[in-house]
């Protein structure tokens, strides 16, 4: 087993992580069973401080989402709303997370062997694997949206509401990308509280957005989208921006030797 020594607001002289063997330490239950039930508490909390702030994270992210159906009154609107979000949740952030699901083991190896470089050269390569090889054909595929749902024979108000919706999330591909990688880099470091405050913070200016577009400017339908693109923008770089602050690695920004030694 092992304990977590360093805490994430007092790193290391070097930043990296320390850890130690538990049976390091000297056992304070004199039997096998009491000393086994004593670590095991220790790894849950553990386990439990790096987790709560992931799932909170987690939870406000589908606030937007499930305010964006609320804030709607045409029943038409309502369900291309919908189904835009069913869409875009189908065909194209479950292929930007599955992609990037190698990254957070391979980062917290580097991470943990104190190769600092190697760690930022895996989140540039994640950054242009996912920019050229998943951001660019879900862009393709969601402007192509409305022949898609015809084809499906969805009627012909829900296909032309729908695909406005995808083709104003489009911009946001980029941003989020970035964000599920930024996220996954500064977890990997054991920095968890950052990335949800930036979640509650974008999750609140969304819902501004959404009654700014949709109740003061009233530009209609199309605010609903347009209020989600700029929210997740907005979360994108702050994370960009404040991720130097609160990380203990320097990433060089080198994408071009980086692309090619991919």
């Amino acid at each position: 087993m092992l304990a977590v020594v360093e805490s994430e607001d007092e790193p290391d002289g070097d930043g990296s992580a320390s850890f130690v063997a538990a049976s390091d330490h000297p056992r304070r239950c004199c039997s096998p069973g009491g000393w086994l039930v004593h670590e095991a508490c220790a790894e849950l909390k553990i386990i439990a401080w790096m987790g709560w702030p992931n799932s909170l994270n987690a939870a406000v992210s589908y606030l937007p989402k499930v305010l964006t159906l609320v804030v709607l009154t045409d029943l038409d609107e309502i369900a291309a709303a919908g189904m835009g979000q069913m869409w875009c949740n189908v065909s194209g952030l479950s292929l930007i997370v599955g992609f990037g699901t190698a990254l957070g083991p391979l980062v917290s190896q580097a991470y943990g062997a104190g190769n600092h470089a190697r760690a930022g050269d895996l989140l540039q390569r994640q950054l242009w694997l996912h920019l050229i090889w998943v951001c660019l054909p879900i862009a393709l595929l969601w402007w192509c949206t409305a022949p898609v749902l015809r084809f499906l024979g969805q009627p012909q108000r829900i296909v032309a509401l729908t695909s406005r919706f995808v083709v104003w999330r489009i911009p946001a591909l980029p941003a989020i990308a970035l964000r599920r990688d930024l996220e996954t880099f500064l977890q990997s470091q054991r920095v968890m509280r950052m990335p949800m405050l930036v979640g509650f913070a974008a999750s609140a200016l969304n819902i501004a957005l959404l009654w700014l577009f949709l109740r003061v400017a009233r530009i209609g339908y199309v605010g609903a989208p347009l209020a989600l693109t700029l929210s997740n923008v907005a979360q994108a770089a702050a994370l960009f921006l404040l991720a130097p602050k609160v990380s203990c690695l320097y990433v060089p920004l080198h994408f071009t030797r980086i692309l090619l030694t991919v």
